[in-house]
């Protein structure tokens, strides 16, 4: 128990000089965007909590590159102080720190106290975003990013996804919407040799999958030419389409992929010769998706037989015809092509 005491007693005047400790706070950013005059304004803070330290005498300083340089009253609040320093152009990052000077009455004379803050870093960057020419799209979109310090290395990333990048001058960018999932937020981030930039957030919508023809009509196993457009380009490394149907025991289609940097592809599909009626469907990581209704004409399917019995007179369980046993499809395995 007189530990414990101990211990929030000695945490009590801890907390108690820290209150009555005069301190500096640095105001000044981190990163300074670039600007044409090379000035730059460094603003500190100070709080001073004792009544013995002359206000009037407040004397604060900056020193930077090695030099020690006066700092003005700012109209910003009180004990709140600013240097305009200009800075070499041919620098882009400088250390520094604070010094404050004030006077505490003496019953002989004035003392004189010097407070100093710790080093600092700051940093000029080039690098600044005006605007994006969208913040919503669908996959294949170009998208023109305004702004200035741009770098012929720098891509654009959709959280952790490269996005297609070209940069014709310093002041602008564009970047290519890639395939990514749908109906989502994407934080993007402008990343390069010049460093990270934020650029915000951006919705992906679904893109629209257009084919021709809209209704596929099979006459037996006759093949019939299908086509699968998309909006915009898709990227270098080609957009597969996943082709799944309903009726895989009735249709034959190869897999089906969009070349890079082509809009459309041309492929065919065909029928097994039989009767049946189903669906395509068309997905895509970033599309809608796309669903043809599939008729196919042919012969119809035959029907397995199956032992007459009396209506009054039903199978012992042991004779039970078993689903597994009965023979429903007599076409041979090299007949039958599965669309995955």
């Amino acid at each position: 128990m007189k530990n414990r005491f101990l211990k929030l007693s000695c945490l009590s005047t801890l907390l108690l000089l820290s209150a009555c400790r005069t301190t500096i706070d640095n105001l000044t950013p981190a990163r300074l965007p670039q600007n044409s005059s090379h000035v730059y304004t460094m603003t500190m803070a100070v709080h001073v909590p004792s009544r013995k330290i002359i206000p009037q005498s407040l004397r604060p300083f900056i020193v930077i590159d090695g030099k020690r340089q006066p700092m003005k009253r700012s109209e910003l609040g009180k004990n709140i102080f600013v240097c305009d320093y200009r800075f070499p152009a041919w620098r882009d990052r400088a250390h520094y720190y604070y010094e404050l000077e004030y006077d505490i009455p003496s019953v002989w004379e004035l003392l004189t106290r010097t407070k100093r803050s710790r080093l600092y870093e700051f940093q000029i960057s080039n690098r600044c975003l005006l605007s994006l020419d969208a913040y919503r799209g669908i996959s294949g979109n170009k998208v023109a990013v305004l702004g200035r310090g741009f770098r012929s290395d720098d891509r654009v990333v959709f959280d952790d996804r490269l996005a297609t990048t070209r940069v014709p001058n310093d002041h602008m960018m564009e970047f290519i919407v890639p395939p990514v999932e749908a109906d989502r937020n994407y934080r993007l981030t402008l990343q390069g040799s010049g460093g990270s930039l934020n650029l915000g957030d951006f919705f992906v919508d679904p893109a629209p999958i257009y084919a021709s023809p809209e209704t596929l009509q099979l006459s037996g196993s006759e093949r019939q030419d299908i086509a699968f457009r998309v909006d915009h380009p898709v990227p270098s490394s080609g957009l597969y389409l996943n082709v799944t149907t309903d009726i895989p025991e009735d249709i034959v289609m190869p897999e089906v992929a969009i070349p890079g940097g082509q809009c459309s592809v041309n492929t065919q599909i065909s029928g097994m010769g039989y009767q049946a009626k189903g669906s395509l469907f068309i997905a895509a990581p970033g599309y809608q998706l796309l669903v043809i209704p599939v008729n196919v004409e042919g012969r119809a399917k035959e029907t397995p037989a199956i032992p007459a019995a009396s209506a009054f007179a039903p199978f012992p369980e042991e004779a039970t015809p078993q689903a597994s046993s009965i023979d429903i499809d007599h076409r041979s395995d090299e007949d039958v092509i599965v669309i995955e």
